[in-house]
């Protein structure tokens, strides 16, 4: 796994998700969540290998895709867990795996 590897996994997500930023620093990856209601960022994460990356990422969308199916308005249906389990599962095997 690289990280490379990981970025291009979740691309796709990092460009619907935008509260979320990937920066490379000299010292390692940092993802950054931006909250925009105080218009600062709230939380830095630095990943310095492609695992720690991968992991945060993993955690960042799963966030993500609960607000995705709630809207912050309710909890999650349990099929809505299952959903999110499998995304985040497959995210983890393309991350993983030569495909």
């Amino acid at each position: 796994m690289t990280i490379k590897k990981v970025l291009n996994v979740f691309s796709g997500y990092l460009k619907r998700d935008t509260a979320v930023e990937v920066v490379e620093t000299t010292r390692g990856h940092v993802v950054m969540i931006w909250d925009s209601r105080m218009k600062d960022w709230s939380d830095v994460y630095h990943c310095p290998t492609a695992e720690e990356l991968m992991n945060t990422l993993l955690f960042c969308k799963e966030v993500f895709d609960e607000y995705c199916f709630t809207h912050g308005e309710r909890d999650l249906m349990d099929d809505e867990r299952v959903q999110i389990t499998q995304m985040r599962q497959e995210m983890q095997r393309l991350c993983e795996t030569g495909e």
